[in-house]
């Protein structure tokens, strides 16, 4: 599995996804509790809400941040029902191009409606792009 893309949504744009930081911010708290088969289910449910709002049949994995903020990383596998927390599956060999010379990880932020959808079209270009090799192998 490779990373396609990474972002995080701030704070200030709340009101355009309010559901999904509500959602993932539920998540954290689920876990943060130790409640981990609520914190599960839930998370499955905040990456299928956000696939269903963007349109985008990836896997992703969504976490909340401490700041209010809320990490998005958009993998190049198609659901598949699952549970994928971020704390599973993103790693250092998932995220090397976003870290700092420090070894922390830097998600950009999307900061208005144009690079949000520049980042959903790149997705589905990748998306089309990997049907086509698979088309190619067959």
């Amino acid at each position: 599995m490779k990373v396609i893309a990474a972002f995080a949504l701030r704070n200030t744009e709340y009101d355009r996804n309010k559901v999904l930081f509500r959602m993932a911010m539920a998540t954290h708290d689920f876990y943060f509790d130790g409640d981990w088969e609520t914190g599960d289910e839930l998370n499955i449910r905040t990456a299928n809400y956000f696939r269903k709002i963007t349109g985008i049949p990836n896997i992703v994995a969504i976490k909340w941040t401490i700041e209010n903020n809320i990490n998005v990383i958009v993998f190049d596998g198609i659901a598949d029902g699952k549970n994928h927390c971020v704390h599973d599956i993103v790693g250092p060999n998932y995220l090397k191009k976003y870290a700092n010379k420090d070894g922390e990880y830097i998600i950009p932020f999307i900061d208005s409606d144009d690079a949000f959808d520049d980042v959903l079209t790149h997705i589905h270009n990748i998306n089309v792009l990997h049907k086509l090799e698979r088309i190619d192998k067959k």
